[in-house]
This record gives structure tokens, C-alpha cells and sequence, in this order.
């Protein structure tokens, strides 16, 4: 027999995941080359996958009959589940992958022939992943409600300081008369995005840097409702900033977690004109007019005179604008989303600096969450792909200061395990993080400082 051997990795069993649509790839003995019919099937594979919005994470499992030892078993069925890895990713797949060796000991009957040996040299990739070990399993943030009326124009004002007209008649609803209740949940800070389980990555797995996160849900009665064709509603972030090159992103929800797609928005049909009075301007009436942007300010309603902006003290203004002047800002200041649910006002982290991966070992025998969070940046990025208890983060730019965190729950005992490490990019290619029983108030207290 030649051993070959490329990675070598700890075999982790405890992963509490469940999948569900397996596809399988068979390998001749001794061998991790795939072999022609395997490709014809792998490529078949990826483009089900590719338009699958349900599959984000994948779970792809190596394995082998029972000749040889339990040791180069493992190692074998490690090489062939990497190269069914590394053929679905030249073809263009993006998903996240989570990588588990398991050797011999997951095989399908009794190695009693050659015929059932070979069912064995397999690789099975499976979709449509669960999670059942997270610590915070569920978002915690608390959903603001409002009722209001569909066929009047309507500003909500959220705890967080995020601003949200709706304009009359612009959702998807037969019913004129009852009332409709909007839920927002608002995140702005790196915690909350860890709490909540969100990440700052795009579809096309781009690093994004959030000026804010929400969802909305407007519900008539029983029934869920959406924005009518052609019509949007106007959103001001309350962490914009001036020339940050936002843009508006919708989420979509799979497995759990949410992946940004930028919505293809490039002038908005429901934007208000703007009139000066010498304190404040007034919204007018709807005209169209391009999002860009903007500057934080603070926005409220003026009983009288519709809604205002009053600039915030924070920042100097230097004389009393004039007319263009203030259209254009508030213009620029509010956001337009043509969607409800997800919706992050995102710019891309466009650095220079060289990028590189990071392989992270988790010890220990659970299947834990793992994070990285940005120092200088409002982003955290989830990990790429995982090799039994390696996690890897991939294209990071290098110099920037992150943090690791790792979350992870004992699926026998319910214990709960923190680890945190805090590193500079490109410095180190491989780091370990040491999990540590800890107290769940006291992981809360630790992520805060974030």
C-alpha cells in the first residue's frame, strides 16, 4: 500500500448538525483522484447547488472501507473529501464548507466483499444544514411595534435612532381600512451582530463594513405583506457618515444565517423635495431623486409642518444652507430599500493591502460557532470552510486587527464554552483558541466589549 498523506487534522465526532440531500462521489481503492464519471457528477452537483438558495453551508464528508490502519484511514478520507472541495470550488461554488474525515467508521455495511468495500471509498456532500448547538441559538433583540394605516403616508421613529417613511398606499394589501403592524429590529454594533448571529459578508463573499442592520415585517391580520411593484420605502441609518459609499442590501435568510445581496436600486420613485425655513427643512412632496451618502443628522416631525431635519450639534455647519444645498444633502442622507425583512446599508471594505487566509483550531470535542470581529471596523465575518476542528477565513486583508471568537455548547452536558483571541492579520497562519467553561452572563459581558 503507498501512504499518502497531505493534511493531517484531529478528528472531531461530536458535531450536532443535520443535513438533509446527499449527493455521493465513489473513489477507486488507495485513491483520492477523482475520476471522470465523479467529475461528470460533480459538476451536475454544483450547478444544482449554485441554484439551490436554500444550500449555503455544506457538509462534506470523506471516507474509506476498512483496509489499513484507523490512523491513514483518516487521512485518506480527509484527501478525497478536500479534493471534492476543491473541484466544486474551481467550478464556482461559494459556499461556506464544513470538512469532517471520519475514516472507517461511518461505513455503509460489512467490507464483506470488494463490491460492498467499494461503496465505502465514498464522499458524501449534503446540503440544507441545521444547527442545534449554538449558544444563542435565537435573536434576542426585541421587534419595536408599530400600527399604522395603509393609505396614509407614515414616518416610524425606532428606539435606535433609525428613521422609516412609508408612503400610503404602497404595500401589497386589498384590505384599505384595517390597520397594518410594522416590526423593526435595529443592530448597529459588532455585538449585536454576534447576539443576533449576522454577518458582513456578500452573496459574492466580499468583506462589507455595516452602517446598520434591520428587519421589517409588516403583517396584516394573519398575512405578511410586501411592497408593491415600483415602490420603496425611505430609510435614515442613524450611523451613516459622510462620503462612507453605503449602499442598500437585502438579506436572505438561509440555514440561519444571512447573506447581503445589493439591491439593484440606482434612483428612488418615492423621494420627498425639500423646502428651507431658517431652522430646519421641511419635506415637501415625493420627486425622484439618486441615494447616496450621507451625513448623520438627526431627523423628527414637526406637528405642523410634516417632517423635519434639525442638524445634529455634533457636527459644524458652516452658515445656513441654501435651497439646492439642502435638497441635495437630504437627498443624499436617506437610504431607499424596495424590499422589507433584511435590509443592511453596507459599503465594501476596498483595501489594498495583501490578503491572506487564517486557519483557526478549536479545542476541543464540541462543533462551536466562530467568529471574527474587526477592531477598527464595524464588520465580523464568519469562516469559509472548516476541516474537522479547523476553521479557515479566507481573503483577509492583511494589518488589520481582529478578534477570534468562539462560542460552542457541550451537546452532552449543556455546558456552555467561551474563547476569545486577539491577533493581526498575516502575522500568524495558524492559531489555536482555547475553549474554557464560562458562564452565560458573563460571555454576554465579554462579547459587549467588542
Amino acid at each position: 500500500m503507498i501512504k499518502r498523506i497531505s493534511f493531517l487534522v484531529t478528528l472531531s465526532f461530536a458535531t450536532s448538525l443535520s443535513f438533509a440531500q446527499t449527493d455521493i462521489v465513489y473513489f477507486e481503492n488507495d485513491s483520492y483522484e477523482l475520476s471522470a464519471h465523479a467529475k461528470q457528477k460533480l459538476d451536475s452537483i454544483t450547478q444544482i447547488i449554485i441554484a439551490d438558495n436554500h444550500a449555503n453551508e455544506l457538509l462534506i464528508t470523506g471516507h474509506t472501507d476498512i483496509d489499513g490502519t484507523n490512523d491513514y484511514n483518516k487521512i485518506l478520507s480527509s484527501n478525497r473529501a478536500q479534493t471534492v472541495y476543491r473541484y466544486l470550488s474551481a467550478r464556482g461554488l461559494a459556499n461556506r464548507v464544513r470538512i469532517v474525515s471520519y475514516g472507517e467508521i461511518m461505513n455503509v455495511n460489512a467490507n464483506r466483499t470488494d463490491d460492498e468495500k467499494s461503496l465505502n471509498r465514498r464522499v458524501e456532500i449534503n446540503r440544507r444544514q441545521q444547527k442545534s448547538d449554538d449558544v444563542f441559538s435565537s435573536d434576542t433583540e426585541l421587534a419595536q411595534e408599530f400600527y399604522i394605516h395603509p393609505m396614509r403616508d407614515t414616518v416610524l421613529h425606532c428606539s435606535k435612532g433609525t428613521t422609516i417613511w412609508i408612503e400610503g398606499n404602497s404595500l401589497q394589501t386589498s384590505d384599505y381600512k384595517s390597520l397594518v403592524k410594522f416590526c423593526v429590529k435595529e443592530y448597529y454594533q459588532k455585538p449585536e451582530f454576534v447576539f443576533a448571529n449576522l454577518i458582513t459578508k456578500s452573496t459574492a463573499n466580499e468583506l462589507l463594513e455595516s452602517s446598520g442592520m434591520l428587519h421589517i415585517e409588516a403583517t396584516q391580520g394573519d398575512r405578511v405583506l410586501e411592497l408593491k411593484p415600483n415602490n420603496e420605502i425611505q430609510i435614515l441609518f442613524t450611523d451613516r457618515k459622510e462620503n462612507d459609499n453605503a449602499e442598500i442590501f437585502s438579506g436572505q435568510v438561509v440555514n440561519g444565517e444571512v447573506l447581503w445581496v445589493l439591491q439593484d436600486i440606482n434612483t428612488t420613485t418615492v423621494k420627498r423635495e425639500y423646502v428651507e425655513t431658517p431652522r430646519r427643512i421641511i419635506l415637501n412632496e415625493w420627486t425622484e431623486r439618486t441615494t447616496r451618502s450621507v451625513s448623520r443628522r438627526a431627523i423628527r416631525r414637526s406637528d405642523n409642518e410634516g417632517f423635519s431635519l434639525i442638524y445634529d450639534s455634533t457636527e459644524s455647519v458652516v452658515g445656513r444652507p441654501q435651497y439646492n444645498e439642502a435638497s441635495g444633502l437630504m437627498s443624499n442622507l436617506i437610504m431607499s430599500s424596495n424590499k422589507l425583512g433584511w435590509i443592511n446599508c453596507d459599503s465594501f471594505i476596498d483595501s489594498k493591502a495583501p490578503k491572506t487566509d487564517i486557519m483557526v483550531e478549536c479545542v476541543g470535542s464540541m462543533t462551536p460557532k466562530v467568529c471574527m470581529v474587526f477592531k477598527d471596523r464595524n464588520s465580523v465575518l464568519s469562516y469559509s470552510f472548516s476541516i474537522d476542528n479547523h476553521y479557515v477565513f479566507q481573503n483577509i486583508p492583511t494589518g488589520m486587527e481582529v478578534e477570534l471568537i468562539g462560542l460552542g455548547k457541550d451537546p452532552k452536558t449543556g455546558a456552555v464554552f467561551f474563547a476569545r483571541r486577539s491577533l493581526t492579520v498575516g502575522q500568524e497562519e495558524s492559531v489555536a483558541l482555547d475553549f474554557k467553561e464560562a458562564d452565560f452572563e458573563a460571555i454576554k459581558a465579554e462579547i459587549k466589549t467588542l
